[in-house]
């Protein structure tokens, strides 16, 4: 996901394994969902159980289901650019290694 700066939103740029509706429809603003904190605070955020995480951001309408999820801030110089994601369809255990 990078940064939109006109719209001010994270967005979808490159994806595997999705449909091309849920990229286009999947925008999130800084500090929504796991992907959007990631980018705020611009530090690693994992969600181990997203039914039970309430910053796990379920997209309406998205038809993919995501059980786990990790996000990894994209940093240069100028600061943060965007967020790469790697979500995981069935439950598993994550470890969250940034102090």
């Amino acid at each position: 996901m990078l940064y939109d700066e006109d719209e001010k939103v994270l967005k979808i740029k490159a994806a595997r394994g999705l449909n091309q509706e849920s990229i286009d429809q999947v925008k999130l603003k800084i500090g929504e969902g796991i992907a959007g904190k990631a980018f705020e605070q611009s530090r690693s955020m994992v969600a181990e159980n997203g039914d039970e995480d309430l910053q796990f951001q379920k997209i309406p309408g998205q038809k993919e289901r995501f059980k786990s999820m990790y996000s990894i801030p994209l940093l240069t110089k100028k600061g943060c650019i965007g967020v790469s994601i790697s979500p995981q369809r069935n439950l598993c255990l994550l470890r969250n290694t940034s102090s």
